[in-house]
């Protein structure tokens, strides 16, 4: 009796193993998820930033240009008037300063990158895209699943994403 005892003994623990190995595997894919949604979040908040700040550099372009083509139809006369070299002067010197810096620099990009990198702390590694590579090939093997059905996304009946070529291969 004994003997019959420990082998299933042995086989509930190692049922156990899996299931709690499956569990955890699981619970981290779900927080990849979830990571996953919150980085969509930040990139949509990002891409709104970038957008008002080509914004703000669309319009000092065209001002830019507008007054650049009024002076120039008559430099002479322009750079004349003392109010109007004071003017050019200070374009270039506090207004650049106060336009042109903040716009120029990509701050929001370092802001929202550390942001990602954070997220990605909690999120698969390579190591575990080779483990769930060796999983699809185990279960390949296993239930002798043909390779053109595992690449078309057919499990034994069961429809999932196409596999593409490079994916295949990894």
């Amino acid at each position: 009796m004994m003997i019959i005892m420990l082998p299933l003994l042995l086989l509930v623990q190692v049922i156990g193993y899996s299931n709690a190995e499956l569990f955890t595997s699981n619970a981290h894919l779900q927080t990849a998820l979830y990571a996953e949604r919150d980085i969509a979040n930040l990139l949509h908040s990002y891409i709104q930033q970038e957008e008002a700040r080509l914004e703000t550099i669309r319009q000092l372009a065209d001002d830019y240009k507008k007054h650049s083509n009024m002076a120039l139809e008559n430099i002479d006369q322009f750079l004349g008037n003392p109010i109007n070299a004071f003017l050019l002067i200070k374009r270039f010197t506090l207004d650049w300063d106060r336009d042109f810096t903040p716009v120029m620099s990509n701050s929001s990009w370092d802001a929202m990158n550390l942001q990602i990198e954070q997220v990605r702390a909690d999120l698969p590694v390579y190591e575990d895209l080779k483990g769930a590579a060796s999983a699809l090939m185990r279960l390949q093997d296993t239930y002798q699943l043909d390779t053109s059905s595992v690449a078309h996304g057919n499990l034994g009946g069961v429809k999932s994403p196409v596999l593409s070529a490079d994916e295949c291969f990894e």
